[in-house]
């Protein structure tokens, strides 16, 4: 049996210019003790957001609405769940829950209240079950537009 060593993420190289840390391409770090640049720390906050929003009881409920008994095979999988676009029947892993209204960004704490209205939505039918690849199709959609 082989060992898998976790090897530490090497330090950012700061650069110190009148008085102020930076990183290599020029951006400045100012949260968390230096560290991190505005964007990084947003994104930590967005990220850690997103994820608690998974046990959110609407989308849980969403879930179940597009649920089924599983048809297949395998003996541990215990449902699987239709795409609302494709209407292709897939097992959880192969599907995602998707926002009809999109979240937004979180660049700055003044989009904080609106981004967490929209990713904490109260109706039910504010989410909607689509597979994978239909997904990827409306997150580039809302990207473009």
């Amino acid at each position: 049996m082989t060992s898998t060593k976790k090897t530490k993420k090497k330090p950012r190289e700061r650069i110190l210019r009148d008085g102020k840390w930076f990183t290599k391409r020029g951006a400045e770090l100012t949260r968390n003790l230096n560290t991190q640049t505005e964007s990084e720390h947003m994104s930590v906050i967005r990220s850690a957001l997103r994820q608690s929003s998974r046990f959110w009881k609407p989308l849980q409920a969403c879930l179940e609405a597009a649920s089924r008994p599983y048809e297949g095979t395998c003996k541990r999988t215990k449902k699987e769940y239709q795409c609302s676009k494709c209407s292709k029947w897939f097992v959880r892993a192969k599907v995602e829950v998707n926002h009809i209204v999109e979240c937004g960004t979180l660049k700055n704490y003044q989009d904080v209240v609106g981004f967490l209205e929209r990713l904490f939505c109260e109706d039910v039918n504010g989410f909607e079950v689509v597979c994978k690849p239909c997904h990827l199709v409306i997150t580039k959609g809302n990207k473009v537009a």
